[in-house]
């Protein structure tokens, strides 16, 4: 049920973002941010440090933004390895992959 919170508050940082109310969006953010912690939901995880990625560029906090992206990414090679070589490969091949930079 929490990871469904996690979900929605993510949701709503990113709708709030887009609509350039950057205050609301780091609140939802932080809500999504401080339930994942504990949930072992890697692809939840993986959601909310991309959301944070999004943020941290639009309000122009680079370091912030490198560091999110690379959480990601972690997070995603961390799938990629325990999962069958080909999924693995297209983990590693896909568009939200290579849009958290290098």
């Amino acid at each position: 049920m929490r990871k469904y919170l996690v979900q929605a508050h993510r949701q709503l940082g990113r709708i709030a973002l887009l609509e350039e109310r950057i205050p609301d969006a780091e609140r939802h953010l932080a809500l999504a941010a401080g339930q994942a912690g504990d949930l072992q939901s890697p692809l939840v995880a993986w959601r909310v440090h991309a959301a944070f990625r999004d943020l941290y560029l639009a309000t122009g906090r680079e370091d912030e933004a490198r560091n999110s992206a690379g959480v990601a990414r972690q997070i995603l090679e961390a799938l990629a390895g325990q999962a069958p070589e080909a999924l693995g490969r297209s983990i590693l091949s896909s568009q939200a992959y290579e849009s958290l930079g290098s």
